[in-house]
């Protein structure tokens, strides 16, 4: 596992599934990997490749692959934007929650 990959894995995240990957990288189960993007506060929106698991009785299975499909880390302006629209998101989505309860007293 590389520096990069544990530092990762040790932050607190969120992450959303964003496509599949099509670019032929395999994961550890020999498995095409899907690619995610990140949304830490050192990384958001930086995407990178993950297993994407298998199926095994009542459960999924997965290798724990991970590799940046972003090489370069967000800097600058834009790292500054995606954090500013993330709160921005949270935010609204918490308005709106409120809203709804409203509604739903009426």
């Amino acid at each position: 596992m590389s520096e990069s990959s544990s530092r990762f894995q040790s932050a607190n995240s969120q992450s959303v599934t964003s496509s599949n990957n099509e670019n032929g990288v395999l994961c550890y189960c020999h498995r095409p990997t899907k690619i995610v993007r990140a949304w830490t506060r050192k990384n958001p929106g930086r995407r990178f490749y993950s297993c994407k698991g298998r199926r095994v009785a009542n459960g999924w299975v997965s290798c724990k692959f991970f590799d940046w499909y972003d090489k370069e880390e967000p800097h600058g302006w834009q790292h500054l934007a995606l954090l500013e629209a993330e709160e921005t998101i949270k935010e609204q989505k918490v308005g709106l929650l409120h809203l709804l309860s409203l509604l739903r007293i009426l």
